[in-house]
């Protein structure tokens, strides 16, 4: 029996008696070695005594063959793809887990009493100890059983409803209160996604009425994030400004003469363009420079009608990690409302309030 092309492995034991049957077969394979395709043919010869023999001979294939470079050249990029594709993900990993980390350290570091400002500008933030205030008052107006609760209406915006339906915020002041105080409380949602400080002055007073609340708390932005401040001029800017101080002094206005509210905070704004997010235009400068003029003048307004002002902003920014100028969603889902840490911040500075 012959073979044609060079033999790499010489057929074993073929000194036998007689050959009973050959079987052949060919195939196509790469030969590692030569770094090339090859044509395989095997045998098997099975003799009269019951033995066996075999063989292998390699023909080189000129179709298919590859050249040792072309071939070590694509296993090297094969190989360096892999080694770079786990070595990137082994590091988004890492990132991810000490940004986590470094996270839930920050947010136990957190202290809501900064972030609660007296009306008063030389007392400063509230303070660590409450002073019970709202508890003693409530309480001694028969407010607080289950009878009769003390009713809190929770007007705004989104960063009121979304946080109220999405993130629960009710359920998570009541938890709240429930480990400070046995007085009884019932919160309303009188948010409404993209309210204006003019369109909350139109519904506050009836809502409000309605409710029967003892305390109200406002908490909005959508003046600062829906309005198309990207486009106006400085004296438009500037008229923009007025027409929104003279909208909140009106609410409060309305609001503080109603006999049965007894209390009552300004929060917000919140945050705009906390990211990475998809629209360009939320990295323009002149949105910080709005959330910051309108957290002034709410600063001013609550310090003209005497009530704490609730610092959302500074609040979230300071549980927020920032690596490398890059956000990472840490307080809001879009940039902009609420995540679940964000609704635990706002709930922890609420009842901050509530134990003034």
């Amino acid at each position: 029996m012959s073979h044609n092309g060079p033999v790499y492995n010489a057929l074993l034991d073929a000194e036998q008696d007689q050959l009973v049957d050959e079987n052949l077969v060919d195939e196509e394979s790469f030969d590692k070695e030569n770094d090339g395709y090859v044509n395989v043919r095997s045998s098997r010869i099975q003799y009269t005594d019951g033995s066996m023999s075999g063989g292998v001979t390699l023909e080189k294939n000129d179709e298919n063959f590859k050249t040792p470079t072309d071939g070590n050249q694509r296993d090297y990029l094969t190989r360096l793809g892999i080694y770079v594709f786990f070595v990137a993900a082994l590091l988004l990993v890492a990132y991810i887990s000490l940004a986590a980390i470094y996270h839930s350290y920050i947010y136990t570091q957190y202290h809501p009493e900064d972030y609660v400002y007296n009306y008063n500008p030389a007392f400063g933030a509230l303070g660590a100890e409450p002073t019970g205030v709202i508890f003693a008052t409530s309480k001694a107006a028969g407010l607080g059983t289950p009878a009769n609760p003390i009713v809190v209406s929770l007007v705004g915006d989104s960063m009121i409803n979304k946080a109220w339906w999405e993130r629960n915020l009710g359920g998570k002041l009541l938890g709240r209160l429930a480990k400070i105080t046995n007085l009884q409380f019932k919160f309303i949602n009188r948010g409404s996604n993209g309210a204006t400080i003019s369109n909350i002055g139109r519904r506050i007073v009836p809502q409000v009425t309605a409710d029967n609340s003892t305390i109200v708390i406002l908490n909005w932005d959508s003046d600062a994030t829906d309005s198309d401040t990207y486009h106006m001029t400085p004296p438009q800017y500037s008229q923009f400004k007025v027409n929104y101080e003279q909208e909140l002094n009106w609410v409060m206005s309305n609001v503080t003469s109603l006999k049965q509210v007894k209390f009552m905070a300004i929060a917000g704004p919140s945050l705009y363009g906390e990211g990475p997010v998809f629209k360009p235009e939320r990295f323009t400068p002149d949105k910080g420079q709005v959330l910051a003029d309108l957290r002034d003048i709410n600063i001013g307004v609550s310090q003209k009608f005497k009530v704490p002002y609730i610092d959302m902003n500074h609040a979230l920014h300071s549980v927020s990690v920032n690596w490398w100028g890059l956000y990472r969603y840490w307080c809001t889902q879009d940039g902009e409302h609420y995540s679940e840490l964000g609704a635990s911040v706002e709930a922890d500075n609420f009842v901050r309030f509530l134990t003034y």
